[in-house]
């Protein structure tokens, strides 16, 4: 179980660093996850998306993303609250990706992308606990 954070107001620097990640985020290759990825586990990943070809190279691009993501927001530099509102397609991400993450690290070395599934674990917690359609920091001021 992921252990939630207090609940900061987000501040004029979270503001900030939330508009640096989001210019930074790579649409381009988001893109191509959302519409072309396709593989169910990580020996077909493997054989279609061979290190070196430009499709690995854009899912390591977004996973690139994710990890620094991450890793920002598990140390308390990016408000959770801030960058979860707008998601950056983690639940297509993890979708997709979430099964191979998981073996890669099984295969590979166990803190290959930890930051990356920390930040789409702690999504889908934040989601289902956190988020909810009237969220009072949401509310429109009444006159």
């Amino acid at each position: 179980m992921l252990v939630h954070l207090p609940r900061p107001k987000p501040t004029k620097d979270d503001a900030h660093l939330f508009i640096v990640l989001y210019d930074r985020f790579p649409w381009e290759a988001w893109n191509w996850v959302y519409y072309e990825f396709s593989a169910s586990n990580f020996e077909e990943f493997n054989k279609k998306y061979s290190r070196g070809s430009a499709e690995f190279a854009r899912i390591i691009e977004l996973l690139m993303f994710y990890e620094a993501a991450g890793a920002l927001i598990s140390q308390g530099v990016v408000n959770e609250d801030l960058f979860f509102d707008v998601a950056f397609g983690l639940d297509m991400f993890w979708e997709k990706m979430g099964g191979i993450l998981d073996e890669w690290q099984n295969t590979l070395r166990k803190a290959e992308w930890e930051n990356a599934i920390w930040l789409c674990k702690r999504y889908q917690e934040w989601f289902k606990k956190v988020w909810k359609p009237k969220l009072t920091w949401k509310t429109l001021p009444s006159n």
